[in-house]
């Protein structure tokens, strides 16, 4: 038995335990998955002649695994381009965006991707 401050006796080993329980508890809401966020993506199509929503169609079916589509809309950007902006929910884990934006590269059709955002699931863009 020891004695501690204020005239209380704990059993050291008693005191070890609940360190080795608070720090388990830490260990393990340190690896808790944190939730999902929300990547805001810029499109642009190969040609002018590419329809954005068969455009939005080949990116959501080629990123599924990885993403769901939230919202989209189409932004024109000149002499009959238009940019796809797509918000797509993915977990928060290790690597980021960097899975959502090699899959979304790798789709026939897709001229250049940039992110434009990205936050978490509760906030809005």
């Amino acid at each position: 038995m020891e004695r501690y401050l204020f005239g209380d006796v704990k059993d050291a080993e008693d005191w070890q335990g609940l360190i080795n329980v608070k720090i388990a508890v830490l260990k393990a809401l340190r690896w808790q998955k944190l939730g999902s966020i929300i990547v805001r993506v810029k499109i642009l199509p190969e040609s002018i002649d590419m329809r954005p929503e068969e455009l939005l169609k080949k990116v959501a079916d080629s990123v599924s695994s990885v993403a769901k589509v939230q919202r989209h809309r189409v932004e024109p950007i000149a002499f009959g381009l238009n940019a796809l902006i797509v918000d797509f929910a993915i977990e928060d884990a290790e690597g980021g965006t960097d899975p959502l934006e090699e899959a979304i590269s790798k789709v026939n059709g897709v001229g250049s991707m940039e992110v434009i955002g990205v936050s978490r699931a509760s906030t809005k863009l």
